[in-house]
């Protein structure tokens, strides 16, 4: 796996609460903690680190969880993530 190095701010504009499309409501929150990219879902305990592989897409290398990318609009704000290519986030703060 390659690293990609993003900035702060490149960091900070992933972060906030993210709700599932479909099954309930399911809610994952991410922010940034020491200059990494971090995520936690509503029923964990901890937050876990994600690393960047490309510009919009992250792996969590602590729980082997699917590649997330992220979704922008045409100018350039982050609305939205996919996990594993098939559940579907869209931001709500």
């Amino acid at each position: 796996m390659d690293a990609l190095t993003l900035s702060l701010d490149e960091l900070k504009a992933y972060t906030g609460q993210y709700k599932m499309k479909t099954g309930g409501g399911f809610i994952v929150k991410l922010k940034v903690f020491d200059g990494q990219l971090k995520i936690k879902a509503q029923n964990e305990t901890q937050f876990s680190r994600l690393v960047p592989t490309k510009k919009i897409t992250f792996i969590n290398v602590e729980s082997g969880m699917k590649p997330l990318v992220f979704r922008k609009d045409d100018t350039g704000k982050v609305r939205g993530l996919r996990v594993a290519k098939r559940f579907k986030f869209d931001k709500i703060e």
